[in-house]
């Protein structure tokens, strides 16, 4: 068995990231026993990732040094066969010099001085690469092939109600959110499809709507992804998430490119991605949108 510590606290999309490749290690590797550094908030995502099978240790962030310490502490008191830094920053660095490990692996691109603490440095590519793409080169140096793995699975979570199309309105960066899903959902609603509605809390939901907004959690999240038959979704976390989960994807783009955040493996037929004109998602339009939904909803799974 060989014993395996990622360090990949945050965020949503990039801990789904970091699970992917963990995915691909656990398929090449079937007896490794993968553990991993979260942060608090987004622990259940990994708790309830099949991927992850040894221990999720919850780092508490903005609680001082002392919590820090306790942090440090506890990454310790196991050993491990390799330390996998795919963060990059100070504090992720202490956190792997943390680690018995026989090797400690980072990024060749760290931050905030984190490479000082590795015994060996990743070579990632330059820029336009899929950040999955970036953190699969983690693998070869453990003698695996740096190829995806299948989809994330959560076995042990509650099933939520079927719905045809899941709605997450949200994305962490304002210029990201795409304005029109309110008109979206009530042209969905007026054509017959059946809609839920997660994150950020409409002032003015459609009636017929499925509101989820009292049910914020990731554990919530998962579940009505893997109940709906297409997500359509910003640039977010909840887009990563429901591709690495194998569901029929929307993504709405602006200013961000694709290619590098888009849903992953890029040109799957499962994925349609929308790109607004002129890179401003104000441009899209909904017709443009809700063409592409049903689209999707009449192919088959």
């Amino acid at each position: 068995m060989t014993d395996i510590l990622i360090i990949k606290p945050s965020s949503l999309g990039d801990i789904v990231h970091g699970l992917v490749a963990a995915q691909s290690i656990r398929e090449q590797m079937p007896s490794a026993r993968i553990s991993w550094v979260v942060r608090d908030i987004f622990s259940p995502l990994v708790d309830l990732c099949e991927t992850v099978n040894g221990d999720v240790i919850l780092f508490h962030r903005g609680q001082g040094l002392a919590a820090f310490g306790r942090l440090l502490g506890e990454i310790g008191r196991h050993e491990y066969d390799a330390a996998l830094d795919m963060q990059g920053l100070m504090r992720s660095g202490w956190m792997i010099w943390a680690a018995k490990a026989k090797r400690k692996i980072g990024r060749s691109d760290a931050r905030e001085g984190a490479g000082f603490f590795y015994r060996e440095a990743v070579r990632l590519p330059q820029n336009g690469h899929h950040a999955i793409d970036i953190l699969l080169q983690f693998l070869p140096p453990l003698g695996l092939e740096a190829k995806p793995g299948g989809p994330l699975r959560f076995p042990s979570l509650a099933q939520a109600d079927k719905a045809d199309v899941l709605l997450c309105p949200e994305s962490r960066r304002a210029e990201k959110v795409w304005p029109h899903f309110l008109e979206l959902a009530e042209t969905l609603t007026s054509a017959g499809v059946s809609v839920s509605w997660i994150g950020q809390d409409p002032k003015n939901l459609p009636p017929g709507i499925t509101n989820l907004t009292h049910k914020p959690s990731i554990e919530s999240l998962i579940a009505n992804i893997s109940a709906a038959t297409v997500i359509v979704a910003n640039d977010s976390g909840p887009m990563h998430l429901a591709a690495a989960m194998g569901r029929k994807v929307v993504a709405l783009f602006g200013p961000t490119d694709p290619a590098s955040f888009g849903p992953y493996p890029p040109n799957a037929s499962r994925y349609a991605v929308l790109t607004a004109p002129d890179a401003c998602l104000g441009n899209l339009t909904v017709d443009t949108v809700s063409t592409c939904i049903h689209s999707a909803l009449e192919q088959s799974p």
